[in-house]
């Protein structure tokens, strides 16, 4: 088991040491920011503050460090081009519009490129059972940090919570910031990798390759053929992220659940993008706090007619009936949490009926589709898997554990029954 670190008192004596070292010229003319552009190619380092926090972008795709602020240049799991640079964590202290390191020798980023190797890709950490992290659900969903080992530090990128009795990720917590369009020409891991730690033991990756052998034993096998099949569906995506080195910690088995092929890749893929294109494009703050998750147990009915729970293996790995995305924006108050229907083989009248019944009183998909750029969503097509939505007002939302995690989201910001955002006229 991992465990977070901090700086030892060396290291925070460099930094003092180099922080109070003022040369003269800065001296006279007065100290400049320094400034980096996104890491967004398919080589790209990674970059944290001295806290081990991934920066804000401003200006489009600039990174600024302020006069006497430091980061670290890392790149983990691979090896930097550069001689002398620590793939560990390199300190980078700015000085005048230009970093140091420790021993007061000028750094240079613009050449700086990290080769990863494939086979060890992405190079993640996890640490478990953080006592300020809180799951909701039962006993055995357990808050796992997902990110890198930095120097002395961590610097976290997803917050999963994993239900271990079932092995399902009730949900993962993550933050869209502007400029994630900047990142264009990112390479994914290898597709049959994915990371598994000591969350996830085994070799379980031939769980979603036996899929049609899992229904057969279940009796619904029929459902199954070359163009509808399930498929690992991220619970953060790629897209969504930011910085290269963020995007590969999405391929963590502890991020994905069973979902249907050409649900994902329509009306989600839609949903996933309109969330990014309202940060990006809409004047609602710098970032969104994202929770997208997992609920209840999909079910097919069998040759008999009789509904079956679906499970990948041995009554573990369920396929979710509903997926679901909270997306809260926090410098507004505003957000909504919307919900997808992973069954392409149901029938519209039934789904909405569920929905109203069980999940939220008032769907408000349609109010909202031109202010969140959901224009292209299309619940006429069953297989495109139905989407709805609902405001993050706790006394609308039926269903219990949603509730529960919507109320603790919205207390961990100070604030109750959030209006949805809505795009603001003259």
């Amino acid at each position: 088991m991992l465990k977070e670190r901090s700086f030892t008192s060396a290291t925070v004596a460099v930094f003092l040491f180099i922080a109070t070292y003022i040369p003269e010229n800065i001296a006279q003319n007065g100290p400049r920011p320094c400034s980096i552009d996104v890491p967004s190619g398919a080589r790209s380092f990674l970059i944290v503050d001295e806290n081990y926090q991934f920066p804000k972008v401003q200006d489009g795709h600039f990174i600024y460090v302020e006069h006497m602020g430091a980061t670290y240049w890392a790149c983990p799991g691979g090896q930097f081009t550069t001689p002398g640079y620590n793939v560990n964590g390199q300190v980078a202290n700015c000085r005048d519009a230009t970093h140091y390191n420790f021993q007061y020798q000028p750094l240079t980023y613009k050449n700086l490129s990290c080769i990863l190797i494939e086979k060890t890709r992405p190079d993640l950490a996890e640490i478990y059972n953080n006592p300020n992290i809180r799951c909701e659900g039962d006993s055995y969903t357990t808050p796992v940090e997902v990110g890198y080992n930095i120097n002395r530090g961590f610097a976290r990128v997803l917050v999963i919570c994993y239900q271990m009795t079932e092995r399902i990720p009730l949900y993962t917590k993550y933050t869209i910031n502007k400029g994630t369009s900047w990142l264009q020409d990112y390479l994914p891991p290898p597709s049959n990798y994915f990371f598994a730690g000591d969350l996830i033991s085994g070799d379980v990756t031939h769980v979603y390759s036996d899929v049609k052998a899992s229904f057969q034993e279940l009796g619904v096998s029929q459902y199954i053929n070359e163009t509808y099949f399930l498929q690992r569906g991220h619970l953060a995506s790629s897209d969504e992220l930011l910085y290269p080195i963020q995007r590969d910690a999405t391929y963590n088995l502890a991020n994905v659940a069973p979902q249907w092929n050409t649900f994902d890749e329509s009306n989600w893929y839609t949903l996933e993008q309109a969330v990014i294109d309202l940060v990006e494009n809409e004047d609602v703050g710098d970032n969104a706090t994202v929770l997208t998750g997992t609920l209840k147990v999909a079910t097919l009915n069998n040759q008999n007619g009789v509904p079956v729970e679906l499970y990948l293996q041995d009554g573990r790995f369920p396929v979710p009936r509903w997926f679901w995305k909270i997306v809260y924006l926090p410098d507004l108050q505003f957000g909504a949490i919307f919900f997808g229907y992973n069954n392409i083989y149901e029938s519209k009248i039934k789904v909405d009926a569920e929905f109203l019944n069980d999940i939220c009183t008032v769907d408000i998909l349609e109010t909202i589709r031109g202010s969140w750029s959901l224009q292209l969503i299309d619940n006429s097509v069953a297989t495109n898997g139905f989407i709805y939505a609902c405001a993050l007002k706790p006394d609308q939302i039926i269903e219990p554990l949603v509730r529960e995690i919507v109320t603790n989201t919205l207390d961990e910001f100070g604030t109750r029954n959030v209006e949805v955002f809505a795009k603001r006229t003259k």
